[in-house]
């Protein structure tokens, strides 16, 4: 996240920098880009895809993956695999909503997740 800016453009989408800690303080539909530590282990859950276009005999099934986390003792979720430990450090870009928040980029030292 850049320094003297107190936001970040990304998809389309302004992100304020805030601090963790402000989330609960928030208004729901908030964007918003934060640093925070994982609590706990993610869940990674993934459920076939029903779809009623799908070919089952070509023998492709489509995922929809998802991974659920505590950031800071905030739920969150990120639509799709994230690969992280308890203790890591996330500097996430998402958006508040009135039960978690939705994670649209995650950025761990070594690698960079990010939905558009």
């Amino acid at each position: 996240m850049s320094k003297g800016k107190d936001y970040v453009v990304f998809n389309e989408n302004v992100y304020y920098l805030t601090d963790i800690e402000d989330y609960p303080n928030l208004e729901v539909g908030k964007y918003i880009a934060a640093e925070g530590v994982v609590d706990d282990k993610p869940v990674v859950s993934n459920l076939p895809s029903i779809k009623p276009f799908e070919v089952s005999f070509r023998g492709f099934t489509r995922y929809n993956v998802w991974t659920e986390l505590l950031i800071n003792g905030i739920a969150s979720i990120y639509y799709g695999p994230l690969h992280v430990k308890k203790g890591e450090k996330l500097k996430i870009l998402g958006k508040k909503t009135r039960d978690k928040l939705v994670i649209h980029k995650a950025e761990t030292d070594e690698i960079i997740y990010q939905n558009y």
